[in-house]
């Protein structure tokens, strides 16, 4: 696979094996009728049929899989998906808004709608993107480096007005990747079964606009809270093995062609200001790539590194610490070119990032508001503010 900073893969992963059971089990689903040939007929409106015997170029696979494999089981309820099923079952009691539909079969017992309706409610499972935290330049180009965050939280079930239940949840993919890192993080633990190859389908997604500036001399402004990190460690990797790389190229000169000397102009290179701004809850517990932020700070690949500790600063956020350091980003990015990067949550980070250096412009660039934000679109037009987020 060949890559750049920046870029990140898609992960394939599966439905949870307890929810598949639990689905053929509340639907009637005969044993024998799990592996079955069926065809997938629409992609796009999810219906699957037993396979008729006639000629198809689609695939054929078995209901089995397209349960595991497919159909997203846990994906949440629409408004649609819901009046489908009230067809079936009266759901007007609960409040839905972050429902699955397993969910729904499980506090409505008598619901049982036929087969084929479900399946043509649930979408198809997407995949889930992991950035990269590695370099192509590394000794081990063929292996990618990623970090996620294992999810897991309880949600209230409103049920007549008050909390009937509590639903756990529990992220499908990291849950997933976290049961198969176990055995080789923890091997006194959880053996690991020798006899069972661990495949993970990924894929190449390449990135269209978060990439390195070719010039390394540019000041560097990168803002990624938890494992918004994860491509900054890349980036930094990649400017840590370019300079050693130009070291190298730099002690080959004097070579020779035929019986001509070449002489080699030898260029310094110059890594600029790269400053970044990393938030976490715990230093102690969740500061993720400490050890590699360190090293490059002792190696002076990393010129800054601001931590924001919520729980440790009473609710410190990496837009407080861009705000506490606004002349030195008005400088760097004003009146040195440099490149902002952000990665992490869009909900509410990176709203509130946006803010913290629209103010920054009017406090240091002595701008309206207005100014400010036209500044910074214009800055994100020319891909010198860049951002990578989610949610």
């Amino acid at each position: 696979m060949t890559y750049v900073p920046g870029d990140s893969i898609g992960v394939r992963c599966p439905n949870n094996p307890d929810v598949v059971t639990y689905f053929v089990r509340r639907l009637g689903i005969a044993t024998d009728d799990l592996y079955i040939g069926c065809t997938v007929q629409s992609i796009k409106k999810n219906a699957a049929s037993k396979s008729s015997g006639s000629s198809s170029n689609l695939p054929t696979t078995s209901l089995f899989q397209l349960l595991t494999h497919h159909y997203d089981l846990e994906a949440q309820v629409k408004k649609s998906t819901l009046r489908a099923l009230a067809t079936y079952c009266d759901v007007d009691s609960t409040d839905q808004r972050t429902l699955f539909v397993v969910d729904i079969l499980r506090l409505f017992p008598t619901c049982r709608p036929p087969l084929a309706s479900v399946l043509s409610l649930l979408p198809t499972l997407s995949p889930r993107y992991y950035s990269l935290a590695s370099s192509p330049l590394s000794s081990q180009p063929h292996k990618v480096h990623i970090a996620f965050t294992i999810v897991e939280y309880d949600l209230p079930v409103v049920q007549g007005g008050t909390t009937s239940r509590l639903l756990r949840r529990r992220g499908l993919c990291t849950s997933w990747l976290h049961a198969l890192a176990r055995p080789l993080l923890h091997p006194q633990t959880t053996p690991v079964n020798a006899a069972v190859a661990v495949q993970i389908p990924i894929f190449h997604h390449p990135t269209k606009d978060f990439t390195l500036p070719a010039n390394p001399s540019y000041p560097l402004i990168l803002i990624g809270p938890g494992t918004g990190v994860t491509p900054f460690v890349g980036f930094l990797q990649h400017r840590q093995l370019q300079r050693l790389k130009h070291v190298d190229d730099s002690e080959s000169c004097g070579t020779w062609r035929g019986n001509h000397a070449v002489e080699l102009v030898e260029h310094a290179f110059e890594l600029g200001q790269i400053d970044l701004f990393f938030g976490c809850r715990h230093r102690h517990q969740d500061f993720l790539f400490q050890r590699h932020l360190d090293s490059f700070i002792h190696e002076g690949v990393l010129t800054h590194l601001h931590v924001a500790a919520s729980r440790e600063q009473a609710k410190h956020y990496v837009q407080h610490d861009v705000a506490e350091h606004g002349a030195a980003v008005y400088d760097l990015v004003a009146r040195q070119g440099g490149y902002v990067y952000v990665c992490g949550d869009g909900m509410h980070m990176a709203k509130d990032v946006h803010a913290a250096l629209v103010q920054v412009f009017v406090e240091h660039g002595h701008m309206t508001h207005q100014e400010a934000e036209v500044a910074w679109k214009d800055l994100a037009l020319r891909q010198r503010y860049v951002r990578d987020i989610w949610g």
